[in-house]
């Protein structure tokens, strides 16, 4: 049994895990490190990985998990029953499309203001899902990520004609406006790991 360490002590077991597992949770690493308090989960993509991570994560209080597969949600809630912070998720099957706050708190209580709103869903091209892009407008997260934000990022700035020589923090900033999505991940650092993660150099 091995495990793969992210974010300073959040770990998932694996069984020789391929490269291709060590980056998702490279991946995840990027917005584990914001979320805190609240989290909303879209989709248990990547076999519940991230969830498992927030689930160990001190920081977050609450993970409420938006799934529309009943079957999957199924799975994952005897699968997670046995993870430490398992106490902490609430599982809503629904999708973006009929889930609103009013029936999360009629399921689970009146819920504080979600810090980060996280879709772990395959992505259409890099693009912000859909989905997530309705999420966001009812529920307000502080904070959104979704799978393939990286890939997102540089195509919109391939798109906007800007070489990665001039590619720095004001066009990051001018992407989320463009997007109109809160991004925290906000560095050079992660500009350089976008480009990467891209296939771009």
């Amino acid at each position: 049994m091995r495990t793969r360490i992210v974010d300073g002590g959040s770990t998932f077991p694996c069984l020789r895990a391929p490269p291709s597992f060590h980056r998702m949770f490279d991946r995840h690493a990027v917005h584990l490190k914001h979320m805190e308090g609240v989290v909303m989960l879209y989709g248990l993509g990547d076999g519940g990985a991230m969830l498992y991570n927030l689930c160990r994560k001190f920081a977050v209080s609450l993970v409420v998990v938006i799934e529309p597969d009943e079957g999957v949600v199924r799975l994952t809630h005897r699968m997670a029953g046995r993870w430490r912070g398992s106490d902490k998720v609430r599982m809503v099957v629904a999708d973006a499309s009929t889930v609103t706050r009013a029936k999360i708190s009629r399921s689970f209580g009146q819920i504080d203001q979600i810090s980060y709103l996280y879709a772990d869903i395959p992505p259409a091209d890099g693009d912000p899902p859909l989905d997530v892009l309705e999420l966001q407008q009812k529920m307000c997260a502080r904070a959104v990520g979704w799978r393939g934000q990286e890939v997102s990022f540089v195509k919109w700035c391939e798109g906007q004609e800007i070489g990665r020589p001039d590619v720095d923090l004001d066009t990051f900033d001018r992407w989320c406006l463009d997007i109109d999505m809160a991004v925290h991940e906000r560095s050079t650092a992660y500009i350089d790991h976008c480009y990467a993660v891209a296939g771009r150099t």
